[in-house]
């Protein structure tokens, strides 16, 4: 099973006032398990490792936490990258298959925020 993640707040596009921002997602790597997720706000150039909330369970998503402290305005693309407990990581672009089952690069499931 591939190593993925997903943030599921803030949303995409969201326009957000300066302060401390939850970034939250959840992170799947089937029966290895989840050792870690990080997080980008700067396009991948710098990366910070997001809080794993809640018991690992086996073939269970595992929800994550990265509370982002910001000052700056701008438009900033948010990434998120797992890693599993075998040391498998998230690539940054999905290989293509079928049923789209693969799509699990992290550059696929980025988003941009808007602090106004």
């Amino acid at each position: 099973i591939d190593v993925k993640s997903i943030i599921t707040e803030p949303l995409d596009a969201e326009k957000l006032a300066p302060g401390i921002i939850p970034i939250r997602g959840a992170a799947y790597a089937g029966e290895a398990g989840i050792q870690e997720v990080a997080v980008s706000i700067d396009n991948g150039r710098t990366w910070a490792p997001a809080e794993l909330i809640g018991p690992q369970e086996t073939y269970a998503w595992r929800l994550w936490e990265y509370l982002w402290q910001i000052k700056k305005k701008g438009k900033y693309t948010i990434l998120a990258r797992a890693t599993d407990k075998n040391g498998r990581r998230q690539p940054e672009n999905a290989h293509w298959n079928v049923l789209g089952y693969g799509n699990n690069g992290f550059r696929e499931h980025a988003i941009e925020v808007q602090i106004v």
